[in-house]
């Protein structure tokens, strides 16, 4: 059975199936193409590499069917060029490697060596095969990451559960399996179409430290966002957004290995992916990327703050009454508070 799982033809029938069952899918964004072709007047050369299967269950094939599934979906869209597996395939052979690829730098070879903009990579954490009286149904963990050739940077990612169906009968785990990452897939896609923020040029440099943006928040671009610039295929800087308008922004620089010039490209950064775990007594949980921060930043307001209330009650030596009042920071998210006597 082993043998069978890690077998080409297992690769192929798990693929076959997890197409079969993007049909739907398929059929939808078929109909919305002309929608579509509005959204964005040039398409964006993307790959999609094999993901790594890291959970119990499937073997590689399953990481196979996934980035299968995924390269389906975000070519129904219509909004990007996926390179043809078969290309793919070719510059495995040419760079002498072996999928799914692992190492950072060998993503960012087959990048460069296909002349791509974006590498999509991904990786199956967890899988479980439940099994009752009603039947069986199987649940999948599914990261998936973008990542930008010129830099190496993140700049898209999605980490999400994906459920199958309870089928009643004898029925594979294979078929529960296929049929739970076909469902994460989508939800991948889904999130990552959220993701897109145009990407902007550099109309002028106004200081050594700024830059002037020709996108702004129509374009989706926030403040205390993160950017990286590139000129060509060579990364020049990371900026942060300090200041938006509708369709202008002005961003700070943040690093730079190069001096930042009208006419280089930034492109947002996503770093905020979230964790998604199986839970035992069934589903999963997700934790947002930001809890974390946002929990030990409020837990140090409040330690601030009730030390500084002790030292206007008691040690404090200053006239007024101490006032505090619940105000979030600059990028109207993180959450503060603000002390006046």
């Amino acid at each position: 059975m082993r043998r069978f799982k890690d077998s080409i033809f297992a690769r192929l029938a798990s693929r076959a199936a997890i197409l079969s069952l993007l049909c739907n899918f398929l059929l939808l964004g078929f109909t919305l193409k002309s929608a579509e072709a509005q959204f964005t007047s040039a398409s964006k050369q993307w790959v999609v590499l094999d993901f790594v299967n890291k959970s119990a269950h499937g073997g590689p094939a399953l990481g196979g069917a996934a980035a299968d599934a995924v390269s389906t979906l975000l070519l129904g869209t219509n909004r990007y060029d996926i390179l043809p597996r078969e290309t793919v395939e070719r510059i495995y052979k040419e760079l002498e490697l072996t999928p799914p690829i692992t190492r950072e730098l060998d993503v960012l070879r087959v990048g460069q060596a296909l002349t791509a903009e974006t590498v999509i990579t991904g990786e199956i954490t967890e899988s479980r095969i439940n099994t009752s009286a009603q039947g069986k149904s199987a649940d999948v963990v599914l990261v998936v990451r973008g990542i930008d050739v010129a830099s190496g940077l993140p700049v898209l990612g999605a980490a999400v559960h994906g459920q199958s169906s309870e089928r009643p009968g004898d029925v594979s785990d294979d078929v529960v399996l296929n049929e739970a990452v076909s469902y994460a897939a989508q939800q991948a896609v889904n999130s990552i179409l959220t993701q897109q923020v145009d990407i902007a040029t550099v109309l002028t440099t106004p200081t050594t430290r700024t830059v002037q943006l020709n996108k702004g928040s129509r374009q989706g671009l926030k403040n205390g966002m993160e950017m990286v610039v590139t000129r060509g295929k060579e990364q020049v800087a990371t900026i942060r957004i300090s200041d938006v308008s509708p369709d202008l922004a002005t961003a700070t620089i943040v690093r730079a290995s190069k001096g930042v010039a009208p006419g280089d490209k930034a492109r947002a950064i996503y770093n905020r992916l979230a964790t998604v775990t199986l839970e035992r007594g069934g589903g999963a949980r997700v934790r947002s990327a930001r809890s974390g921060g946002s929990s030990s930043s409020l837990l140090s307001i409040l330690v601030v703050g009730a030390l500084a209330l002790t030292l206007a009650n008691g040690g404090g030596s200053g006239p007024g009454d101490l006032k505090s009042e619940a105000t979030p920071l600059a990028d109207n998210e993180t959450p503060g508070v603000k002390l006046s006597w």
